[in-house]
């Protein structure tokens, strides 16, 4: 070792490093001991700090620009504690669940000049907003192989798709729980990219994916088919619009075309009887005469348009309750009357529903790609009635496996099944299977659309998503939001608590520092802007 760093190793040993709580006590201590008389020289010995270091801990404090009480507050032990939790809570809700940056943080504490206690500049504040994303991936990483050794065992229906915000993303959620299961940025969407992802995704978990409700895109579903060997459920919701693709948008824009018709009509007509009116006063009946042929084309048209804008909203009203049947009729129960319901009957209810839309197309005169989208819509269907048998069948099976007698099993299918289908709380082990069972049927991946909507307007906020990012806001949905049953998703997924995600981002995380050079205290001003 040379001189140098001799002297600096030295010099190491003999600096203490003073951390804002313990300069918090010290200057208590220095307010007890100074009202009993103690000079600072005995003061500082007493308590074990140099004199000049209290000095200048002294002298920092007096020169804030704050009211004393609002100082003696918020240096103290009780204040930089909520210090602490403030700056750890800002970071967490508005920078991570919501869309606020660094900068937007940095401003509020100058406003609310809190910038006096915590340093409040962008780059102190990117520091500690690294720092919380990285602790909270972790530990979303952390719980998650913890919580999958405790999970118990059972089977999944997963939602599945792409988003192409920001880069190509694969997005799977277990349906059930919400809990995101994959949420990862790929360069390909075919099959072997979905398998070799989900795998990963899955590794550790106690469940088998027994069936996915996505799209028709042909990487998923051979995915889903071949590899997972598990059934692959349509989505209703790109069945519906699809159907509203082909035939809502041409006949509302028909209607307002007809609007606007009717409306002119309507304007020259009134402008025809005014003119009438002003012949007539001024004598003018040759041209009155004249008028009034025009008045009546006009109005004429004006009927018209009028007439075929009435009928063509009958239509659409057509149009509308046979999409909107069609979301009525595809379900595991009957909701009019409870019963169970079969491939057989759903069938021919939407079969029909979608060739009232093809006649309503066909009779419209509608673009050859209006019909090939109810085409496409069609082709699905037979899809959606064998959804219907998979899951009566595994039903029955998972049924069967309980051992019970003939009279207990009716009971099972024609009222448990059905009162948990409608959201019933019962607690037996029957009812407690029921209530699983009913879940397998899952018609829709719109919790995925959604997602794909939060990624989405999480771009726009950041103009690019690091993979750092991605992850905490995968955690944060799985670890941090809660539903109406104030559980997070990890909960419902894995049925045990995870432990707190705030809580272990604020054992993480250091109290705030000071800023260097924070706002000093100006003489003469008034007491309202003194803080």
């Amino acid at each position: 070792m040379n001189v140098i760093e001799n002297i600096n190793a030295v010099n190491s040993e003999k600096i203490k490093r003073w951390n804002r709580m313990e300069t918090s006590e010290k200057l208590h201590e220095y307010k007890i001991l100074k009202k009993s008389g103690q000079s600072q020289r005995e003061i500082a010995k007493n308590i074990s700090v140099p004199r000049t270091t209290l000095q200048s801990w002294v002298k920092y404090r007096e020169s804030l620009d704050a009211l004393a009480e609002v100082i003696e507050f918020f240096e103290s032990t009780i204040g930089l504690a909520i210090l602490h939790r403030l700056i750890a809570a800002l970071h967490v809700v508005f920078a991570e669940c919501g869309a606020c940056g660094v900068r937007l943080i940095s401003l509020f504490l100058k406003l609310s000049k809190l910038d006096r206690f915590v340093a409040s500049s962008e780059e102190s504040q990117r520091k500690i907003n690294v720092n919380i994303e990285e602790i909270i991936v972790k530990h979303a990483k952390e719980e998650t192989a913890r919580l999958a050794k405790l999970q118990p065992k059972k089977n999944i229906t997963v939602a599945q798709d792409e988003t192409f915000t920001g880069g190509l993303c694969l997005v799977g959620i277990d349906l059930v729980s919400g809990f995101i299961l994959l949420e990862k940025a790929v360069e390909s969407r075919d099959a072997y990219t979905w398998t070799s992802c989900m795998q990963e995704a899955m590794s550790g978990f106690q469940v088998t994916i027994v069936q996915s409700t996505s799209d028709e895109a042909k990487g998923i579903i051979s995915h889903v088919e071949n590899d997972l060997s598990a059934h692959h459920s349509p989505d209703l919701f790109h069945v519906q619009q699809a159907l509203s693709k082909a035939v809502s948008a041409p006949i509302s824009a028909k209607i307002r075309g007809l609007e606007n018709e009717s409306r002119n009509a309507l304007e020259d007509l009134n402008k025809a009887k005014l003119k009438q009116e002003n012949q007539v006063q001024n004598n003018i009946k040759k041209q009155a005469i004249s008028n009034e042929i025009e008045i009546k084309i006009l109005t004429a048209l004006h009927l018209e348009a009028e007439n075929e804008k009435n009928r063509l909203k009958q239509k659409q009203t057509e149009i509308r309750a046979a999409i909107k049947g069609i979301g009525t009729d595809y379900h595991l129960i009957n909701i009019e009357n409870g019963k169970r319901v079969t491939s057989s009957v759903i069938t021919p209810l939407i079969e029909e529903k979608i060739k009232a839309i093809k006649k309503i197309a066909e009779e419209e005169g509608f673009r050859e790609s209006s019909l090939n989208l109810i085409d496409k819509a069609s082709r699905v269907v037979p899809k959606m009635t064998s959804t219907i048998d998979f899951v009566s069948n595994y039903i029955r099976r998972e049924i069967d496996k309980l051992s019970l007698n003939a009279s207990e099993k009716l009971a099972v299918h024609e009222i448990l099944i059905p009162a948990f289908y409608y959201d019933l709380n019962k607690k037996s082990m029957i009812e407690n299977k029921c209530s699983e069972l009913v879940n397998i049927f899952q018609r829709s991946s719109s919790c995925v659309e959604g997602r794909n909507g939060v990624i989405s307007f999480k771009h726009h906020q950041l103009h690019d998503m690091s993979e750092r990012k991605r992850g905490v806001m995968t955690a944060i949905h799985n670890f941090f939001n809660l539903r109406k049953d104030k559980k997070t998703a990890a909960e419902r997924f894995f049925e045990n608590k995870p432990a707190d995600l705030f809580q272990k981002v604020l054992d993480s995380i250091s109290i705030p520092a000071r800023p260097l050079s924070p706002p000093r205290k100006i003489f003469g001003g008034n007491v309202a802007a003194a803080f």
